[in-house]
Formats: structure tokens, sequence, C-alpha cells
């Protein structure tokens, strides 16, 4: 009885482990994705300043 009961806690630990370094290798992965895309939203987002940047100064050139 004793060693049936150990022999399932050492299952739920090995279950714990497997569990828990999967979901650090997909965090990792995810954290890769995140710093990714946050590159690209920060150049499209200095885009977009330039274009509102030419916007302004064509609208005060034709408005003008």
């Amino acid at each position: 009885m004793a060693e049936e009961v150990s022999i399932k806690i050492m299952d739920a630990f090995v279950a714990v482990r497997k569990y828990i370094s999967t979901n650090l290798i997909e965090q990792k992965y995810i954290n890769i994705l995140v710093l990714e895309d946050h590159e690209k939203i920060k150049a499209l987002e200095s885009s977009f300043a330039k274009f509102e940047e030419k916007r302004k100064v064509n609208e005060i050139y034709f408005n003008g």
C-alpha cells in the first residue's frame, strides 16, 4: 500500500515537472513573438507619425 502511494506521488511530481517545462517552452516562444511584434508595431507607429507630419505640412500649404 505505501509503495503504491509513493509511486503515485512520484508519478504526480513527474507529471507536474513535464507540465511546467512544456509551459516554460511555450511561454518563451510567445515572449519571442511578442518582442518581434513589438518592434514591428514601433516601426509602424513611427511611419504613421511621419505621415501625420507630412499631412500637417501639406494641409498648411494647401489651406495657407
